[in-house]
């Protein structure tokens, strides 16, 4: 199975569309950073503007330690359209990267030739952890070029429990614990989390290629999915929010949301998709 997934990978890794896919959600991302640099500027020039340069904003402003790297990139950017966009597309970048690929190796006859050289099961399996991988790397790697690109501008002012009233971390949302104490480790865990969450995506759409023979199905689907249970908050009176993985990535869900809904909506995804690599390796009829 070894050299099938280095196959796999390397298919995944370096395919056009991943590397185009991955400079659009780069180009994003680097929209939010400027935006979040320019309102941290902003909001300097103005305290300096009304209590005297001479002091420094942080001797002046009660309010400084609100103005740091942990509350100004992406993942805590609430407000700016790029930020949006990014986390609103997320499912469609995931999916492009590598997971249409089963899809099109099915229209093409071309598993019918390495399945005569390698066992299903190992070529089903060494996709699926493709795929999985190419669509958390391609939202994930934005999400950490965000971060590093903000941080060379922005200070990293270590949060400070007492002003928890102005951060949108809680003391009591996930990982609140971390954020005070090594915020490091909460942006390592938030960036873990869009990866896992993206490579999902990314394993629906492997999975939908198996039932469904429309190329732009297969791509849309998850990205339609992922919208109706977002919007569908509206409706039922934000009892979906908990299960958006839009609101929980980019927006104030993450910190209203519990760890065992997050590890239960994982599990919902990549399961059933996993399960699905497995009996598919293991019968005649999957061509």
């Amino acid at each position: 199975m070894k050299s099938t997934l280095k196959i796999e990978l390397k298919k995944a890794f370096q395919n056009k569309l991943f590397w185009i896919t991955l400079l659009i959600a780069g180009v994003i991302a680097t929209l939010s950073a400027i935006y979040n640099i320019q309102d941290m500027q902003e909001e300097k020039q103005y305290y300096y503007a009304n209590a005297g340069a001479q002091f420094g904003v942080e001797s002046i402003n009660p309010n400084a330690p609100l103005y740091s790297l942990f509350n100004h990139w992406i993942c805590e950017d609430f407000s700016s359209l790029s930020s949006t966009m990014f986390f609103m597309l997320f499912p469609i970048f995931a999916v492009l990267g590598y997971g249409w690929s089963l899809f099109s190796e099915q229209k093409s006859g071309y598993i019918k030739n390495v399945v005569t050289r390698v066992s299903k099961r190992n070529y089903f399996l060494s996709k699926y952890i493709a795929t999985f991988l190419s669509g958390g790397a391609i939202v994930s790697i934005p999400v950490i070029f965000n971060f590093v690109l903000v941080s060379m501008f922005v200070p990293a002012v270590k949060p400070d429990v007492f002003y928890d009233i102005g951060w949108t971390v809680k003391t009591n949302s996930m990982f609140s614990e971390c954020f005070y104490t090594r915020p490091f480790l909460y942006v390592f865990l938030r960036i873990l989390v869009v990866f896992l969450f993206s490579g999902a995506m990314a394993t629906i759409s492997y999975a939908l290629a198996f039932f469904i023979r429309n190329r732009f199905a297969v791509i849309l689907l998850p990205f339609l999915g992922v919208l109706a249970l977002h919007f569908g908050q509206y409706l039922l009176r934000d009892a979906s929010s908990e299960l958006s993985p839009i609101y929980l990535l980019g927006g104030y869900g993450f910190n209203t949301k519990k760890l065992w809904a997050v590890i239960l909506e994982l599990g919902i995804i990549l399961v059933p998709t996993f399960l699905l690599a497995l009996l598919k390796g293991g019968k005649d009829d999957v061509f």
